[in-house]
C-alpha cells in the first residue's frame, strides 16, 4: 500500500510545523533548554492537542496521524539546525540527540491518543 498525501495530511503536517516553527524558532538557540524552560512538556501537550483534533475532526489512522504530527516537528527543528549550523558550525553538534528527542516527545503521546481515542470510539 502507498503512502500518498491528500489534502487533510498536508494540513496535520503544516500545523505541526507552525506550532513548532511558532515555540521554537522564537527563543534564542543559547537561551533554549529542552526541559529548563519547559519547551519538552509544552510540545508533548501540543501534539496531544493537534492528534485530539486530528482524530476528532479527520479519518486518518492512528499511526499514520502521529507520524504526520512528528514529522511536522522535525521538519521545524530540522530547518533551525540547518540555518544555525551555516552562523555557526558548532552550534548543534548534538543534533542525532535532538532529532530522536523530537520524534520520541511528538510522535509517542499523539499515537496514544491516537489509540486511546480509537478505543473509546469502539465501545461506543
Amino acid at each position: 500500500m502507498r503512502f500518498i498525501f491528500n489534502a487533510q495530511m498536508w494540513l496535520v503536517l503544516l500545523s505541526a510545523f507552525t506550532v513548532a516553527a511558532l515555540t521554537h524558532w522564537t527563543i534564542p538557540y543559547g537561551d533554549l533548554g529542552w526541559i529548563e524552560n519547559g519547551l519538552a512538556l509544552r510540545w508533548i501537550l501540543y501534539s496531544i492537542l493537534i492528534s485530539l483534533i486530528v482524530h476528532l475532526r479527520l479519518n486518518i489512522l492512528s499511526g499514520k496521524a502521529a507520524f504526520l504530527i512528528a514529522s511536522g516537528f522535525l521538519t521545524a527543528v530540522v530547518l533551525r539546525i540547518v540555518f544555525e549550523s551555516l552562523k555557526n558550525a558548532t552550534s548543534h553538534n548534538l543534533w542525532p540527540l535532538e532529532m530522536v528527542l523530537v520524534f520520541g516527545i511528538t510522535f509517542i503521546p499523539a499515537f496514544l491518543v491516537g489509540i486511546l481515542f480509537k478505543s473509546i470510539k469502539k465501545l461506543k
